[in-house]
């Protein structure tokens, strides 16, 4: 007994599906670019704020690389002192190279919530 053609074609799909859902994703590319000037709060005026091209990069790093594991935290839920202990502990189990850490950090940093 043949099986017919719609069939066929339900089980090619869910099995293609399954593929691609369980294949290894891998984290795009991140730009190596980092920018000299650190980046600056301006918390007491109404300036908005001004990325430096190193922070842009880094918030890129830190939704592929950290998300890719666990739910994203917000920068502004930890000062800049507890986002270093962080990333001295996950940037290892995230294959962090040194310019994603380093990028990553100065988003981080510059979005962290103010204090100790």
């Amino acid at each position: 007994m043949r099986a017919p053609i719609s069939l066929i074609c339900l089980i090619s799909f869910i099995c293609l599906y399954n593929l691609v859902g369980c294949a290894k994703k891998s984290s795009p590319a991140v730009s190596t670019e980092i920018s000299t000037a650190a980046p600056v709060k301006k918390n007491n005026t109404t300036e908005p704020k001004k990325e430096s091209n190193s922070s842009m990069a880094g918030q890129f790093a830190f939704d592929a690389k950290c998300g890719h594991c666990h739910a994203l935290k917000r920068p502004g839920d930890f000062t800049e002192n507890q986002w270093i202990t962080i990333m001295d502990r996950m940037a290892p189990k995230a294959n962090l190279d040194p310019v994603e850490k380093e990028n990553m950090m100065a988003y981080l940093k510059y979005n962290a919530r103010a204090g100790y």
